[in-house]
């Protein structure tokens, strides 16, 4: 029982034992070889192409089933992100706000992150890349990685 997810540059794998809940993440090193990562790489989707320049949304998530159940929450034309763990989020949002200005950001974050955090880490000192940034948590459970729980979202706007 389990699922590979490949990151759209075909260099990362992340292998996930569905049955204990852990994934082991590999570097691809060529046809023949991989090594397992000693880091966290982020992993991407682009819902539907876009042009920057009509200000589409970038979606940042912890993982991959966050990710894939984000493109059907938030549903618009964008690019949708997995960090691979609560820091891979900051990461990501800072080598992705730099490529892209003034965009409008959407954090679906795990219960377990506070709202203060995101303030302290992203919008004092990153607010000039920012149109709006909202932080969405699910408040029937831990995070929107599993379909078979309900969800109810709590949408707080940051910017």
């Amino acid at each position: 029982n389990i699922l590979g997810f490949l990151n759209s540059g075909k260099s990362k794998l992340q292998i996930r034992n569905l049955n204990k809940k852990e994934y082991i993440p590999y570097t691809l090193v060529s046809s023949k070889t991989h090594k397992f990562l000693d880091e966290h790489a982020e992993f991407e989707s682009v819902l539907r192409e876009f042009d920057l320049k009509k200000y589409p949304v970038i979606v940042i998530c912890e993982g991959n089933f966050d990710r894939i159940n984000a493109m059907k929450l938030v549903d618009q034309d964008g690019l949708y992100i997995s960090g691979m763990s609560a820091n891979g989020i900051f990461r990501a949002f800072k080598k992705y706000s730099k490529k892209h200005h003034y965009v409008r950001w959407i954090i679906i974050s795990d219960g377990d992150i506070p709202i203060e955090e995101y303030t302290k880490r992203i919008v004092k000192p990153y607010s000039y890349r920012i149109r709006s940034l909202e932080v969405w948590y699910n408040t029937k459970g831990k995070d929107f990685g599993d379909i078979s729980e309900e969800y109810d979202i709590k949408k707080i706007v940051l910017v």
